[in-house]
C-alpha cells in the first residue's frame, strides 16, 4: 500500500510489466461471463415455463 502512496505510477508500471492486463479487467470478464450464462438460463426457464 506504501508504493501506491509514495510512487504510483511506478508501482502501476511494475504490475502491469508482470501481467498483460490488469486483474479488475479479470474480474470483469469472468462478471460478464456469468452474468451472460445466468441470462440465458433465465431465458430458458421462463421460455418453457410460458408452455404450460
Amino acid at each position: 500500500m506504501n508504493q501506491w502512496i509514495s510512487h504510483p505510477i511506478e508501482h502501476f508500471q511494475q504490475l502491469m510489466s508482470h501481467q498483460p492486463y490488469h486483474p479488475l479487467l479479470y474480474t470483469f470478464i469472468v462478471y460478464a461471463v456469468i452474468g451472460f450464462i445466468r441470462l440465458i438460463f433465465w431465458g430458458l426457464v421462463k421460455l418453457f415455463r410460458g408452455r404450460r
